[in-house]
């Protein structure tokens, strides 16, 4: 059986970012029967992120937290400074993000498209050609 690690209560409080212009989230540590608890909550706007996978190896404790609003998931691992810098701990995180995508124009949509547009710019002249003679004869009568 693996020996179990001992907590480390430095870590437990209500963590804010030192940097005023960093996050808005508090992060609510507690131990509850010999277990970390966390809370994540933006101070913002009052919304609890869903916090999961809480693990604690006694130099970090590592958790997940997902915010149903934006869908944005994390990782998390909190280490803290120890006695030296006892209000401070060290929060790593990687994150998703949102990315803005638009679909681009298939072969097939590209060649109706430019089909469209000689036969605007030379009405009756581009009926019965394929795109590549449109464009051939609309260089051609020009």
């Amino acid at each position: 059986m693996k020996k179990k690690q001992p907590i480390d209560r430095g870590l437990t409080g209500r963590w804010t970012s030192c940097d005023e212009f960093g996050s808005t989230v508090e992060y609510r540590i507690s131990i509850v029967r010999g277990e970390y608890r966390v809370g994540c909550v933006d101070t913002f706007d009052g919304e609890r992120a869903e916090v999961y996978d809480i693990r604690g190896d006694g130099d970090r404790l590592r958790f997940c937290a997902h915010w149903p609003s934006t869908g944005r998931f994390s990782k998390n691992s909190v280490f803290w400074r120890g006695a030296g810098g006892a209000d401070q701990a060290e929060l790593t995180y990687t994150y998703t993000d949102t990315e803005l995508l638009r679909r681009r124009p298939t072969k097939k949509g590209l060649a109706e498209g430019r089909q469209k547009q000689v036969e605007q710019a030379y009405p009756g002249r581009a009926r019965g050609f394929s795109t590549k003679s449109c464009f051939a004869v609309s260089f051609v009568d020009h």
